[in-house]
């Protein structure tokens, strides 16, 4: 009796082991086979980076659209490039060539500001270097959005709320449309350090 006892327990901790080695080898051959995807063929969800930036997801109710940066995480707002994504590019472009005539004004069409706080829709900045912080009014309309990574300027994500994206640390490219600067224009274009 005692033995049939030992035998059954060897048994099934035979078959424990055995059913445990065939499942591994089932998951581990499965990511294989999908080229690194998840197992079991969980990543079959649609999103920005497979160029579908419309496709309700199951956090659009929450977040609206969305884009995945390799650097950046998710941020808001979609791939495709909006007319003031090209506007700035052209802009950066002429500023930042070498100026043959060092007497021809350098083109200011942008405010630049560091943003140091955003509190309940709150922000505060400084403008152009300058210690004093500010409080700006952010009226920028979502379809004259856009935010870049700081290395290189490489665009990233645009047409997105800038309340629900915008924070501290980020700088900010606008059009003042007061003197003092305390409301912004309708074009934001946020730059973000990785």
């Amino acid at each position: 009796m005692v033995n049939t006892v030992k035998i059954l327990k060897k048994v099934a901790l035979a078959i424990f082991i055995l059913s445990l080695i065939v499942s591994i080898l089932f998951l581990v051959s499965n990511y294989l086979s999908d080229a690194g995807s998840l197992p079991l063929k969980l990543n079959n969800t649609p999103s920005q980076e497979r160029g579908d930036p419309d496709q309700d997801t199951a956090f659009s109710a929450y977040t609206g659209s969305y884009v995945t940066d390799p650097d950046l995480g998710a941020v808001t707002g979609t791939s495709e490039k909006n007319q003031t994504v090209l506007e700035f590019q052209e802009w950066l472009g002429k500023r930042w060539v070498f100026n043959e005539n060092p007497v021809e004004p350098v083109d200011a069409r942008y405010d630049f500001f560091v943003i140091t706080k955003v509190n309940d829709g709150d922000v505060y900045a400084r403008k152009d270097g300058n210690q004093e912080v500010t409080q700006l009014s952010l009226k920028c309309s979502p379809e004259n959005t856009v935010l870049f990574k700081s290395f290189n300027m490489e665009f990233v994500s645009a047409n997105f709320e800038i309340s629900r994206e915008i924070k501290s640390g980020d700088m900010l490219y606008t059009k003042c449309t007061s003197e003092l600067c305390g409301v912004v224009g309708s074009e934001c274009i946020l730059i973000r350090r990785p």
